[in-house]
């Protein structure tokens, strides 16, 4: 893994540097590699201003199937 990362740092231009970054993906997929986080009791989500949420979410979850795109904020503003 350490040489494809060098690989992908060393990469002479962006065709083979998206090539090795693929096959770094796969290799990391591959091998069911967890990368281990500290515990957070919220979601960090970062969304456009143009979609819109039910004023009452899930307990559990985000709730991203009961989101809809607001046409009205998505128009340019003048």
């Amino acid at each position: 893994m350490d040489t494809l990362v060098e690989k992908i740092v060393s990469a002479p231009d962006r065709k083979t540097a998206a090539t090795v970054t693929r096959a770094l993906d796969r290799v990391l997929s591959w091998n069911y590699y967890v990368v281990p986080q500290w515990y957070l009791d919220k979601y960090w989500l970062a969304y456009w201003d143009r979609f819109d949420m039910p004023q009452t979410r899930p307990a559990y979850g985000i709730g991203l199937s009961a989101w809809w795109y607001h046409w009205a904020k998505a128009a340019p503003t003048q």
